[in-house]
């Protein structure tokens, strides 16, 4: 599993992280659900291109393609991101950089 970086918030930077973020806000999709949601945030894409984006997603751990057809962000995914900024904070506090990062 893949601990990629993200933008989480403002503009997405590329379409993975737009596949993700629509995932994080409306879970389990269809893949048409998902090209719809995309194509109505202003990146329209063929069904190709979305599939290779959400094949490298899951490939990478970040995505799931549960029963029905249907796509969401792998659970395991999350807890791996949780635990992440569990220790990044704690090493943050640890040098007293946190206060610096609210």
């Amino acid at each position: 599993m893949r601990l990629t970086t993200l933008s989480p918030f403002g503009q997405p930077r590329n379409t993975r992280e737009l596949v993700v973020r629509v995932l994080a806000e409306r879970p389990s999709l269809t893949f048409r659900q998902l090209q719809n949601a995309v194509r109505n945030l202003g990146r329209p894409m063929s069904s190709q291109a979305l599939y290779k984006h959400l094949h490298r997603l899951m490939e990478d751990g970040q995505v799931e393609r549960v029963a029905q057809g249907t796509y969401r962000i792998n659970a395991a995914w999350i807890r791996q991101l949780r635990a992440w900024c569990r220790v990044t904070e704690r090493n943050y506090r640890a040098h007293k950089i946190y206060e610096e990062i609210g």
